[in-house]
């Protein structure tokens, strides 16, 4: 079986798919290819998480803490979530401005580490 090259309109067509949350199968339907080609191209292409754009998101610290004042009790995974960002980058925002909460390392050992020695 010979490789075929991905032409510049596949490459944008998976770029579409991608960010729209499409599965590989679905993708791979669409352009003719299998879904192992299509999870290879996306990570050769460096596209990341379904659904989610590879640039960093901003948090705005004014929501972050309106979040944590109106429920100081709201898992920090479901705040992250209404913000659209990841875990990581609540945990890191809230410390950046002064509300962080324990983190228990046994159950967070990455992000416990994390914390403490921020890249």
């Amino acid at each position: 079986m010979t490789a075929v090259r991905w032409t510049a309109a596949e490459d944008a067509t998976l770029r579409r798919m991608w960010a729209a949350g499409a599965t590989h199968e679905q993708i791979g339907v669409s352009l003719g290819r299998s879904a192992y080609s299509v999870e290879r191209r996306a990570n050769r292409m460096r596209l990341g998480k379904r659904g989610q754009s590879h640039l960093r998101v901003s948090v705005d610290a004014e929501r972050l803490v309106s979040l944590l004042q109106v429920a100081p009790r709201i898992p920090y995974a479901r705040i992250a979530e209404q913000l659209g960002c990841s875990l990581t980058t609540v945990h890191r925002r809230a410390a950046e401005i002064g509300m962080a909460r324990h983190i228990n390392p046994d159950r967070a050992p990455m992000l416990a580490r994390q914390m403490r020695h921020p890249a």
